[in-house]
Parts: structure tokens; sequence; C-alpha cells
């Protein structure tokens, strides 16, 4: 069997989300599927890997907990004149729900050398270089050779002024 190397994820909410792996950003629009290296699903869903003889195989199993803590579907918001356990149940029912929503499967990508016979390769391309002339100018501006004034400006002088 082959190792997972990428993960579909699909976002059935009905919001955006977006998140970060690497430097990459990565957004899961609603109804529509991303795929997402191993790598960065891992961290963005918390679902751990091991070493195994074949390779690096991933059990798909998100740690759900690790997806509230990291959109901040976990933070209670509680309501005006709303009682705190109707608050917490509320933020609960939510999480699950949102969580329920996205579904993440495995896809697995080979990729393998194909040594081409020379039958099957196209004939070589014909490149012409292409001389481009020198631009003209109407009149080039006379350089002067002599000694350069430089000047340095600093800081304004901070303080009393004597006027």
């Amino acid at each position: 069997m082959m190792p997972i190397t990428h993960v579909r994820v699909t976002n059935n909410n009905d919001f955006t989300i977006s998140d970060r792996f690497d430097g990459d950003p990565y957004i899961f629009l609603p109804g529509k599927s991303t795929l997402l290296p191993v790598a960065a699903a891992a961290t963005i869903f918390g679902f751990m890997g091991g070493e195994t003889t074949s390779g690096v195989e991933f059990q798909i199993t998100p740690d759900w907990a690790h997806v509230q803590r990291r959109y901040g579907w976990n933070i209670l918001q509680q309501r005006k004149d709303e009682d705190i356990v109707e608050a917490v149940a509320r933020m609960t029912a939510n999480a699950k729900k949102w969580c329920d929503n996205i579904t993440l499967e495995p896809v697995t990508m080979a990729l393998r050398e194909v040594k081409p016979t020379d039958e099957e390769l196209p004939p070589p391309r014909e490149v012409q270089q292409e001389v481009l002339p020198p631009i003209q100018y109407e009149s080039e501006p006379e350089v002067q050779p002599g000694p350069v004034e430089i000047t340095r400006a600093g800081p304004p002088k901070m303080g009393v002024s004597k006027a």
C-alpha cells in the first residue's frame, strides 16, 4: 500500500475557513474541496502519523478539540440575559456542528519515472536568437569627471534656539 501524500478537505459549512501552513495560505470555501499536503493537514487538523516500513502512514483521525481551539470555536461568548449553562451548551453544539461539516479524505499521488524511447521524443526545438539593435538616444548627457561634493544631512538639532 502506498502512503498518503495529500488530504482532500471539504468545507460543508456556510462560511469560509482560512488558515496558513509554512507561509502558504489555505482557504476552504463553503461547499468546495481543497487539496492539502499531509504535513499541512496534520498541523491544521491535528492528526498524528507514524513511521512504517512502507513510508509514512497517517491516520486521518482529526483532533476536533485541536480544530476548535485553532479557530476559536471553543471561546465562550455569552449573550445578554443568557445563562452560563445555556451559553456553554450553545457553544459546544455549534462547534460540534461546524466540525461535523468538515470532511477529510486521504489521497495518494504517485510520481514515477517514465523512460522515453527515441521514437517517443519530439524533435528538438530550433531556437533562433534575435539580436536587438542598441537603443539610440537623441542626445547623450555629458559626464564631467572631477571631484564630487558630498553633503550629509543629519537630524535636526533639538534645544533652545538663539534668535
